[in-house]
């Protein structure tokens, strides 16, 4: 295991909602020393546990401080993917991933496809003159 460089403000975290719109896991990431970049998660238990996002923010960089990071390598990132997305999409595949954690991250995965391919088709272009325009179908 890589050793962890555990400074504040060291950790970045985001929230994943589920398709009926309801938090349910904070996923946090830090750096190691040699540079790999790790995630741990922390899952909402929907029967005992009332949604916290310092809670739950905080349980997840727990989990990378006491040494249960798992790595993403960076320098093996697929061109047109953001490291939020290999993390879902490792989360989605690991078969110790709770089922909650999952579907929430299937969604965001979809979700975020169609909106990425929504916004190719409208994105933002300068003219020669200088004024701001659409192009509208073009990819």
């Amino acid at each position: 295991m890589s050793e962890l460089v555990v400074e504040k403000g060291k950790f970045k975290w985001f929230y994943l909602k589920n398709k009926k719109g309801e938090y349910v896991a904070c996923v946090a990431t830090g750096h190691a020393k040699d540079g790999d970049l790790i995630f741990n998660y922390s899952v909402l238990n929907k029967d005992k546990d009332e949604w916290s996002r310092k809670v739950a923010r905080d349980v997840a960089i727990g989990r990378i401080v006491a040494g249960r990071g798992q790595p993403i390598n960076l320098p093996t990132v697929p061109p047109n993917r953001t490291v939020k997305e290999l993390i879902l999409l490792a989360l989605k595949q690991d078969r110790y991933t709770p089922s909650r954690l999952k579907e929430a991250a299937k969604f965001w995965l979809s979700e975020g496809q169609a909106k990425r391919r929504e916004a190719k088709k409208h994105k933002p272009v300068v003219t020669v003159t200088g004024q701001l325009s659409r192009k509208i179908g073009e990819v």
